[in-house]
């Protein structure tokens, strides 16, 4: 009989035919077996020599047993009970061992198969923890003490953002062969990410793994804009100005802050406070630290000298203004007539003529002024020269019982003292003397002098009025009352007094570049008139 089904009882007579017809013999009835069949393992493990398997299960149908396992390795038996086949025990030898367990009883002729890969044991593979972190990378590696009796053919590190990465991701180095220690560079991570590794090593007998780590990648740092990019004045203090950070954990130190102004880092933000001492445009660099990349907090901060554009005295003439260095000065010749109560007037003095020899004023010992040639206020000279004073409207009114004065210039503005004055000429030439007596600079006054108004000399020494200063040939009047070197001379007051009868005064001419620091001669007693500009306070 053929074509049956499997686990199917069948009835069966024997049949015999004649002329008399069909005749059967007794009926007999039988079934047929069961077809054996066989599971997948439980699993396909890879272990290391002399390491005990977890129990390894196989299920079969049909089956009534199994014949001789083969290529199981040493170390490793297997089990038939209840349809299930129990593989057991502890490899002592390494390989690769695709065994096979051919089942019996039953139907067919059918194997259990499976793999059981055994590796030689590398002896104390470590992993070494990361170091170098960055946003984008880090470096690792590991150290391999002995090779199980097989040699490493590769090793390096594998990584993952998951547990337990293996040799088939792509994230893994080669870093060579042999036993002892490498190191591994990663490369292309992401910032803010914790990342597992573990070293490997492979020999014939497969690929061991060390100790797993685990890091994270850093924060990028970042630094917003600021708040702000003031513009401010000279010794006016800052509003507080913030950068927002991200990623760092301080500040290093910064870069061109004006001169009294600090930044300092708490919780993710920079403050800058502070008061600017010094004028200037300042594009400060704050380094950020900690966190990952060099990042740089920046921003700009703008000093002025001035205040303004212009300045009103109490008589309402506008004066316009101009910063030179941390100084603000104005920029043409003072011809106000009151000091800067509004009240107090100064006397002018305009006796002898165009001529002007005056005994009177000689002999002035308090505040005056004059127009050169005795002009009036509207004349050509005093429009574009200005007004003389003598030293003493200069210096101002003393308050009674106090040291305080009245001063001739706008409020908020002063006479500059021969310090000021220093201080200019330094600023413009930094080889300027601060003592000298006549010649303080060869090349200052050239760089002070203005470009028109000046009469042409032998040698002609032309103004280039490089800061904006605008230095004007006023003249003076001399302490016998009469005038001299319109368009030749200009000569300004300080209101430091260098004795009984004088006082320290700066003066250009037109052939020279030079600045003049001088005081006891003719042109600088206290009764003499000289031009006068006012500093800012």
């Amino acid at each position: 009989m053929s074509g049956l089904s499997a686990s199917t009882t069948y009835y069966v007579r024997s049949y015999a035919t004649n002329s008399a017809g069909t005749s059967y013999g007794n009926e007999i009835s039988f079934t047929t077996c069961t077809l054996n069949t066989a599971s997948m393992p439980t699993s396909s493990p890879t272990v290391t020599v002399n390491t005990a398997l977890t129990n390894i299960k196989i299920g079969t149908t049909g089956a009534t047993g199994i014949g001789t396992a083969t290529d199981l390795p040493t170390g490793v038996t297997a089990s038939w009970l209840a349809d299930t086949i129990t593989i057991v025990g502890t490899p002592s030898v390494a390989g690769t061992f695709n065994y096979t367990i051919p089942l019996t009883g039953g139907c067919g002729s059918v194997d259990a198969t499976g793999t059981i890969t055994v590796n030689v044991a590398l002896s104390a593979l470590t992993t070494t923890a990361a170091s170098s972190i960055t946003d984008v990378g880090a470096s690792s590696g590991g150290n391999i003490t002995a090779d199980g009796g097989a040699s490493v053919t590769a090793r390096g590190i594998v990584w993952s953002t998951s547990t337990g990465p293996t040799v088939s991701l792509s994230t893994k180095t080669t870093d060579g062969t042999g036993t002892g220690t490498f190191t591994s560079t990663m490369s292309g991570l992401s910032a803010s990410t914790t990342y597992y590794v573990r070293s490997y090593a492979t020999n014939s007998a497969g690929t061991s793994y060390g100790n797993e780590i685990s890091f994270t990648t850093c924060t990028l740092n970042t630094a917003s804009m600021p708040t702000s990019s003031p513009t401010v004045t000279v010794n006016t203090a800052l509003t507080n100005i913030k950068i927002g950070t991200t990623g760092a954990t301080g500040i290093g130190t910064a870069t061109d802050l004006p001169t009294g102004v600090t930044a300092s880092w708490l919780a993710d933000t920079i403050t800058i406070v502070g008061t600017p001492s010094v004028a200037g445009t300042f594009n400060y660099t704050i380094p950020l630290t900690g966190g990952c990349g060099s990042v740089d907090a920046t921003g700009t901060i703008t000093v002025n000298a001035c205040s303004s554009l212009t300045v009103i005295d109490v008589d309402n003439n506008t004066y316009s203004t101009v910063a030179i260095g941390n100084q603000c000065w104005t920029k043409t010749n003072l011809k106000v007539t009151k000091y800067n109560d509004g009240i107090t007037s100064i006397p002018l003095e305009n006796t002898g003529g165009s001529g002007g020899s005056s005994m009177t004023w000689q002999n002035l010992v308090t505040g005056a002024y004059t127009i050169y040639g005795n002009e009036s206020s509207t004349s050509t000279n005093a429009m574009n020269y200005g007004f003389l004073y003598n030293w003493f409207a200069a210096k101002g009114i003393e308050s009674a019982g106090s040291t305080m004065y009245k001063n001739i210039c706008p409020t908020g503005w002063k006479v500059p003292s021969d310090a000021d004055w220093t201080t200019l000429i330094q600023y413009i030439d930094n080889t300027a003397s601060a003592t000298a007596v006549g010649s303080q600079s060869t090349t200052a006054g050239g760089k002070l002098k203005s470009t028109s108004l000046w009469i042409a000399a032998n040698p002609d020494m032309p103004g280039t009025d490089n800061y904006g200063f605008e230095g004007l040939p006023g003249g003076t009047r001399v302490s016998g009352g009469s005038f001299s070197d319109i368009g030749v001379r200009a000569f300004f007051w300080s209101t430091t007094d260098s004795g009984t009868n004088s006082a320290w005064g700066r003066s250009l001419y037109n052939y020279s570049l030079g600045v003049f620091r001088s005081h006891d001669s003719g042109n600088d007693y206290k009764s003499s008139g000289a031009s006068i500009r006012c500093l800012k306070n």
